[in-house]
């Protein structure tokens, strides 16, 4: 387990930066630090794997990393997508002293909570753990209780209460339904603060022959303050990593089951904005995460999912009326092919060239016939 308090929060955020880089970030997953992901979009079952080029863990490594965490990350890049959460408990049975910075670099699928004051539903995730108790925000308490959970200020605190209301709209005008959390912690430099921002959207619907679908977007926002700046008041740059998960599992009669899953992540450009109340920093960080969850869902459906369509399509082609004078040909060699076959049943053995009547077409039925029956005729010479 890794230790808990602030620190570990800004070593998680410093393998953000670290592992983005020139919009890339962590791969489509729970917390930030590696490389890109959908990025990572794989098929499994009955369809082809379409894997794009990006990796689940790690695609950029920072030059502290040592060998074998390298080694570790590129497993995780090539196994299943849908299994990231087994396969991660694999390396960690197998390296425990790699354990807390492969669940910084490793993002694994949201699970969901009930605070039992308020009876909402949170999310968890490394950013809202301390130890082996989980902090909901809408009551600002860990469950399991714990003496000296790290906390946010209390400015931040009520910050963070707006921004989980605002971001609970969002979610339910969007995403018509599933579980939102949001997170805030203090960075070491005065006024300065990082937050995270959930979305679990889970989806069951036979009619559409989708089994199992799940939707998990997790938004690491860094605002850095300029100089003489105020939490309420000045001027913050605002700095957003992007990672979402998708599972999406159909079965559709013959074509048996078909499990499409990755993750992609995008490191959006910086932003540098004034502030009057504490209030607008809602406003900027609700913008950016509307702007890179449209830009995302666009990538996905117009490039990866199309891509992966037409892959499938490629690999058959039913029949159409675009086909039929291929088929009319087939049908007309055919023919050729049994009228030829009549013809020099009645020639003589010694015949070495083609009698008359017999067309330039029928010469190419022969060869054709003679490649695919074996043994050359004693008149494959025509």
């Amino acid at each position: 387990r890794r230790g808990r308090g602030s620190a570990a929060r800004a070593t998680r955020a410093g393998a953000v930066r670290a592992c983005a880089g020139e919009g890339r970030g962590a791969s489509l997953g729970g917390s930030r630090g590696r490389g890109g992901g959908f990025d990572r979009l794989q098929g499994e079952g009955s369809a082809p794997s379409a894997q794009g080029a990006g990796t689940s863990a790690g695609r950029r490594h920072t030059p502290t990393m040592n060998r074998d965490m390298i080694a570790a990350l590129n497993i995780m890049r090539r196994m299943p997508p849908s299994k990231i959460e087994f396969n991660l408990s694999g390396l960690v049975n197998l390296a425990p002293e790699m354990t807390d910075e492969l669940l910084q670099r490793v993002d694994q699928p949201l699970q969901t909570a009930r605070d039992t004051k308020s009876g909402k539903e949170y999310l968890l995730c490394d950013y809202n753990r301390d130890g082996d108790s989980f902090r909901s925000p809408w009551t600002n308490e860990y469950e399991p209780p714990i003496a000296d959970g790290f906390k946010p200020s209390s400015k931040l605190r009520v910050l963070e209460e707006k921004c989980n209301m605002v971001f609970e709209s969002y979610r339910n005008l969007y995403y018509e339904g599933g579980v939102s959390s949001a997170y805030l912690w203090d960075q070491d430099e005065e006024a300065s603060f990082a937050g995270c921002f959930l979305i679990k959207k889970e989806v069951i619907e036979p009619q559409r022959r989708v089994h199992q679908g799940c939707w998990d977007s997790i938004h690491v926002i860094e605002v850095t303050p300029k100089a003489g700046s105020k939490l309420g008041r000045g001027t913050f740059t605002y700095r957003l990593t992007t990672t979402v998960i998708l599972t999406m599992v159909t079965e559709k009669g013959n074509a048996g089951s078909v499990n499409l899953s990755g993750n992609l992540t995008r490191q959006g450009k910086d932003k540098t904005a004034s502030v009057k109340s504490e209030n607008d920093h809602v406003i900027n960080i609700g913008q950016m995460i509307e702007e890179m969850e449209i830009d995302l869902r666009n990538q996905l459906d117009t490039l990866y999912i199309q891509k992966t369509r037409e892959v499938i399509n490629s690999i058959r082609r039913p029949s159409s009326s675009n086909n039929m004078p291929s088929q009319a040909f087939v049908a007309d060699l055919s023919g050729h092919i049994q009228n030829f076959k009549a013809v020099v049943e009645q020639l003589p053995p010694e015949a070495m060239f083609s009698p008359p009547g017999i067309g330039r077409l029928d010469r190419t039925a022969l060869r054709i016939f003679n490649l695919r029956c074996g043994p050359p005729l004693p008149y494959s010479r025509v």
